[in-house]
């Protein structure tokens, strides 16, 4: 009998150890995040528990979230670089206080070989080439009138040519009349190269001196960034 109620108290506590585990809940589960999980920590202060290796640590950024980079604005100058620093907001025609050298490339002539010529304004009068603000790069758009200035010349070789350079109104007048000699000396520079003798080009600048028109608006201004070519006519003898 006593081996009879001892087998029945080792049966009962095998089945209530069995039970009490089979009913046990997990603490805390680990969440999936994005990557591969590493390890589980059980902290021992009540905590939760931590993934001490995830591949990443947050969601991956979406497109809204890139940086995004503004576009530098473009440079006005035209000229040498390392020359002269600018020193604001743009003042006029050019935005520069000190005249930066001329850019290399083929001599100025002589003014005195051509002095005694006859100047006639009205024989190219139509071809006069523009420039854009602060510029002094022949345009493709002007290029068809040194074309026609260059044609003009082959024709009557024994005549010169004034290139005259110039300005808006805006800027120092030191610094306008550089940009009107490096606007002159683009178009010589032009020329020459379409087959024109150098020997028969003068250029000279006037700055801002000689506005073709006195307004003080950009349509204005756009009139007077300007080359015009004067034919010099050789004096006729006696």
């Amino acid at each position: 009998m006593k081996l009879q109620k001892l087998y029945h108290l080792i049966t009962l506590g095998s089945v209530l150890a069995l039970t009490t585990v089979g009913c046990r809940h997990p603490a805390y589960v680990t969440p999936i995040g994005y990557g591969r999980p590493g390890t589980a920590t059980i902290p021992t202060d009540g905590g939760p528990i931590t993934n001490p290796n995830p591949t990443f640590v947050s969601a991956p950024p979406t497109d809204a979230g890139r940086p995004t980079r503004s576009p530098q604005p473009p440079s006005n100058q035209d000229i040498n670089p390392g020359t002269p620093v600018k020193t604001g907001v743009g003042t006029g025609d050019s935005t520069l206080t000190s005249a930066p050298q001329l850019p290399t490339g083929i001599a100025p002539v002589d003014p005195t070989t051509l002095d005694h010529y006859i100047p006639n304004t009205e024989i190219l009068r139509l071809d006069t080439i523009y420039f854009d603000y602060d510029k002094s790069a022949v345009k493709a758009s002007e290029e068809s009138k040194l074309n026609e200035v260059a044609a003009y010349w082959k024709a009557n070789p024994t005549n010169g040519i004034r290139v005259e350079g110039n300005c808006d109104e805006r800027g120092t007048d030191e610094y306008n009349r550089s940009l009107g000699d490096r606007r002159a000396m683009a178009a010589r520079e032009y020329l020459v190269g379409l087959g024109v003798d150098p020997k028969m080009i003068l250029t000279v600048s006037y700055g801002k001196d000689k506005p073709a028109d006195t307004g003080h608006d950009e349509a204005a201004y756009a009139k007077n960034r300007r080359d015009e070519f004067v034919v010099l006519v050789p004096p006729s003898k006696p």
